[in-house]
């Protein structure tokens, strides 16, 4: 406000900055206070941005990733707020200040609506009374999820300093707008799992006080049961990422106890312990005849698991052909068994688990990206043991106690010196490893780790630098050597490591790691 303004001017500028602390004041409380409905929050934020710069009208959007929806309108006259609502819900296209700003995702100006040639609700604007127009795209995290549209009376370009308002004024309506959905989706999740709170209570107590191999109480591990809770109430894809012997199966049967599927089967799948040849007749079934030795019908994994739950381990391994089919299943809910000509249909809730870091394979060619897409809807990472080393001793307890009962063997054998040494190690078998070891320990007796074992655990520490790719292969090395090559049976470097046979093979040819001739 300028010394020389006239007092009519003078006038004008306080009432419009006076327009402009309330309508802050007005997003700041929204965003201060708890709503259980979003509408009071969508009809509070037009009506702010309308006085936030002495506009005629001013209309929210919210944007599902298709189509934009009105959310709210601050407009006196019906007949205008009619043509919005009979216009939309649309796509974003050009025929709209708010669709310009989606599209563009950054602020858009209409100088003058009636003579935009793109321009398609113009009724609006002239029952409105507006001229000119102004979007702002809403965007959270990168996305947007919507739009503010205002219009002034007078054509031309909104004045930039009313524009720098709006465009905070926006920032701030995102938090009020994200504030009221998550606490919705909170209480709905709350009522969700009230509905199965036994079960849940006894999922949670298994695992803090180390009924499983989840025992433990780390921010890592919390942070895993934390997405638990989240995602078992809804049926949304899961895909469970980390190295072998974290425990995803774990985390599978986790989500699918606390499920509304509970009460429906849980169907694993090892996709890495197939032949490629039978991986579509175990996920699909197949006709009798459909290939030799198909002396009968067969029923596959998406049938056995109707109602249910398919967990599949190993996903990664699936080779493309089946890869195909499997994002069918996804997208449709149908499939046939091979060698059948019957469509089939399945209600199925897919979690999947990897050690393989999938965008690189989709990178690599070796998997396709829309499968990856379809599978990454809500991923969980399961921290290797290393990143959750003051869960070992908990751990260690746990695996005494069970292994001590079946070896009659007192849980006490396993000493402090023990405890000590596995809190230090780095563990690439992770938890597998480690049962297999306390194991070991009770049945030598002394309850300490094995001579070879206590010799590698200061092995990753003399790497200096080596990358973990390295250290990994250095440690898989000396164990092939100790177990002079032999890979299966009791005393074979997949049991001293704590893997599957197929899952350490999968690792020598990773790592490049071939038997000297």
């Amino acid at each position: 406000m300028t010394a020389d303004a006239t007092p009519a001017v003078q006038e004008r500028n306080l009432e419009e900055v006076l327009a402009q602390q309330r309508a802050t004041s007005e997003i700041l409380r929204l965003i201060s206070q708890t709503h259980d409905s979003a509408q009071p929050v969508f009809d509070t934020i037009a009506a702010a941005a309308l006085r936030l710069c002495g506009a005629t009208a001013a209309n929210v959007f919210t944007f599902d990733g298709e189509r934009l929806h009105v959310a709210a309108m601050a407009v006196v006259d019906e007949k205008a707020a009619e043509a919005v609502r009979s216009a939309f819900p649309r796509p974003p296209d050009r025929g709209t200040v708010a669709s310009r700003a989606i599209l563009t995702g950054r602020v858009v100006s209409i100088p003058d609506v009636m003579q935009d040639p793109h321009y398609s609700i113009g009724e609006f604007a002239s029952a409105a009374g507006f001229r000119s127009a102004v979007g702002i795209p809403l965007v959270h995290e990168g996305k947007p999820i919507g739009a503010i549209a205002v219009g002034r009376a007078e054509p031309g370009r909104f004045p930039e300093h009313q524009v720098a308002l709006l465009e905070t004024f926006a920032d701030q309506a995102v938090i009020a707008i994200e504030n009221v959905r998550l606490f919705i989706a909170l209480r709905g999740e709350i009522e969700s799992h009230r509905k199965s709170k036994a079960t849940i209570h006894v999922l949670v107590e298994d695992m803090a006080s180390g009924r499983d191999a989840m025992a433990g109480d780390s921010p890592a591990l919390q942070r895993v049961r934390a997405q638990i809770a989240q995602v078992s109430g809804t049926d949304s894809t899961v895909l469970i990422q980390g190295e072998t012997g974290t425990g995803k199966e774990l985390v599978a049967r986790a989500i699918h106890a606390a499920s509304r599927r509970r009460d429906g089967p849980l169907i694993k799948l090892n996709c890495a312990a197939l032949p490629r040849e039978l991986v579509e007749s175990e996920l699909f079934g197949h006709e009798k005849g459909a290939f030799t030795g198909a002396a009968q019908q067969r029923r596959g994994r998406f049938e056995l698991a109707d109602g249910g739950t398919l967990f599949l381990d190993e996903v990664g391994e699936l080779p493309l052909e089946a890869q195909a089919k499997l994002l069918r299943v996804l997208q449709d809910g149908e499939f046939e068994r091979l060698g059948g000509a019957h469509t089939l249909r399945t209600d199925v809730r897919l979690i999947a688990a990897t050690n393989r870091e999938l965008h690189a394979e989709v990178d690599a060619g070796r998997f396709r990206a829309d499968l990856y897409y379809r599978l990454n809807v809500f991923p969980i990472a399961v921290p290797a043991l290393r990143e959750r080393r003051e869960d070992v001793p908990a751990l260690v307890r746990h695996f005494a106690t069970r292994m001590a009962r079946k070896l009659g063997r007192s849980p006490e054998a396993i000493s402090p010196a023990f405890v000590e040494w596995a809190r230090g190690y780095d563990w690439p078998g992770n938890i597998r490893e480690l049962e297999n070891l306390v194991e070991r320990a009770l049945i030598m007796g002394d309850g300490r780790p094995p001579p070879e074992a206590r010799g590698r655990a200061q092995a990753p520490a003399s790497q200096g630098g080596a990358s973990l790719a390295d250290v990994e292969r250095a440690h898989i090395l000396r164990v092939l050597q100790e177990a002079r090559w032999k890979i299966e049976g009791e005393a074979g470097a997949a049991r001293i490591l704590g893997l599957k046979p197929s899952t350490l093979r999968a690792r020598l040819r990773k790592l490049g790691i071939q038997k000297p001739a």
